[in-house]
Parts: C-alpha cells; structure tokens; sequence
C-alpha cells in the first residue's frame, strides 16, 4: 500500500481513523496471510527496508503489533497485552 493511500483511509472515519499511516498497510499484509506473528490477540510485523522506504516514521523500529478491538477498529498495541485496550502505542514514539 502506497503512503499517499493510507493516509486518505486513515484520514476519513472507519477502522483506521486516527492510526498512524502505516496501520493499514500492515493490516493489509495481515489480510493476505503475511503477518510475522498471529497470537490471536495481537499480530505482529517486522519492519522491513521495503516499509520504510515508504513509511520512513518506522526507520527506528523493529516491529509493528496490530490489534483489533471489539468495535472492529485496528489499534497498534506495544505487542504485550492479550487485551488491545492496553498499550497502544504512543505517537511520540
């Protein structure tokens, strides 16, 4: 997924409003069975060169964890928690 099209979905109200724009790209690797890690509860994603050269924001991280609530929003989690409600990631990360 392209930058310039996630932030126009997470930029208008649904599952990803609000998100970082990286959140659907990743959701959309999870969707075509290329999450790194699958619990249940959290997925998890290793950042690879290929994502940050189009989401530079992850230059400094190793992995993204993905959640979805009980609403059916995607929250990022810091990966931890088997409850999504906790941990969310901060934006000044």
């Amino acid at each position: 997924m392209l930058r310039t099209e996630a932030l126009d979905i997470v930029s208008r109200p649904g599952k990803f409003e609000g998100c970082a724009p990286y959140v659907p790209h990743f959701w959309e690797a999870y969707l075509e069975g290329l999450a790194d890690d699958d619990d249940g509860a959290v997925l998890r994603f290793d950042v690879t060169l290929e994502d940050v050269a189009e989401f530079p924001e992850l230059a400094d991280v190793e992995s993204v964890f993905l959640a979805e609530t009980d609403c059916g929003s995607v929250v990022e989690c810091d990966g931890m928690s088997d409850d999504p409600s906790e941990g969310f990631a901060s934006d000044d990360a």
